[in-house]
């Protein structure tokens, strides 16, 4: 029974880091292109607002995470 439960809990972890991997990566991706874009097409006030939803985005995620 335990070595089923840990299985699980370690199952579970793998999931959590794997989810919030792939939110980071799409972020950094989605920050690295509005820098690209500064003062051309984006300004600075468009880059702060990504960066206060990607902190909402992680939020959310670690708060999915942890209420399991």
């Amino acid at each position: 029974v335990e070595a089923t439960y840990a299985q699980t809990v370690m199952n579970m972890l793998k999931s959590r880091d794997d989810d919030i991997e792939k939110l980071t990566q799409k972020q950094t991706e989605e920050m690295e292109e509005k820098m690209r874009l500064l003062n051309t097409v984006t300004t600075e006030e468009e880059i702060n607002e990504l960066a206060v939803q990607h902190f909402e985005q992680q939020s959310l995620a670690a708060g999915r995470w942890d209420s399991r």
